[in-house]
């Protein structure tokens, strides 16, 4: 299994072991579902190529179930899983950009005393996370008392996670959410700038500061096609494409 496969499994194991998540195993626990609470943070995740309907249709079960719509990244994608999906009734949601950061790379820090970079370790932090990171991708109206419950799981979870909060002149602007285990890379998510903070050098401080807390680790990310302009931009390596699906149309 390549590593940004193996980090998003270790992502989603850690999504499925939060106190406020259920789920249910797929295929004779080679894969599994998990439900978060929150809309679009619910997860199917299998590990290898899908060739069988029956996988997916247990997936579409459970979310189904609960009226919730759910993202199934695709690993290893071909015809016959596209038709599989396609006729189960899901729709391409978005096509992730799996990439890597070297970390012998050479990085020309930004100097911009306006800009700080906190680690979400309290109540108080993981609100502003949880506010910033909804506005910062598209969220409309008030934050859902059930994302900042899922935020809070995910800040209180430290031995496998950490969140970090940008401020900008003093003002939370951009977030950021990391994985660290054992191996020699560390997968970077949930990377986000509230739409009037843009192209003031926020997502590149984030991303300078990631590299320097992974002291020498390759970077991995699943970067959005909405994200891939940056990441290319910031010296990210493109490796391959990642089907999204989902039973929620794309808006």
């Amino acid at each position: 299994m390549n590593i940004i496969w193996e980090d998003l499994k270790f992502f989603m194991t850690c999504l499925k072991n939060l106190p406020v998540s259920e789920s249910i195993n797929l295929d004779n626990n080679n894969g599994f579902c998990v439900s978060t609470g929150c809309n679009l943070e619910n997860w199917a995740f299998y590990p290898e190529r899908v060739n069988d309907p029956d996988i997916v249709k247990e997936a579409l079960n459970f979310f189904n179930s609960r009226e919730i719509s759910f993202l199934f990244p695709v690993y290893d994608s071909h015809d016959e899983c596209t038709k599989i999906f396609e006729d189960c009734g899901l729709f391409l949601r978005d096509t992730y950009t799996a990439m890597i950061f070297d970390s012998e790379k050479i990085l020309k820090p930004e100097m911009n005393s306006l800009i700080t970079i906190k680690q979400v370790t309290s109540s108080e932090l993981s609100r502003e996370w949880a506010n910033t990171a909804w506005r910062g991708f598209g969220g409309l109206g008030s934050v859902p008392e059930n994302y900042y419950r899922f935020v809070e799981a995910l800040s209180n979870d430290r031995e496998n996670l950490s969140l970090y909060l940008a401020e900008y002149n003093g003002i939370s602007s951009g977030t950021i959410l990391i994985t660290h285990h054992e191996e020699n890379y560390t997968g970077a998510y949930y990377l986000a700038v509230l739409p009037e903070m843009r192209r003031k050098g926020i997502a590149r401080s984030i991303m300078n500061e990631i590299c320097r807390l992974s002291a020498g680790k390759d970077i991995v990310f699943p970067a959005s096609t909405a994200g891939l302009p940056f990441h290319k931009n910031f010296g990210f390596k493109e490796l391959f494409q990642i089907p999204v699906y989902s039973n929620e149309k794309k808006s």
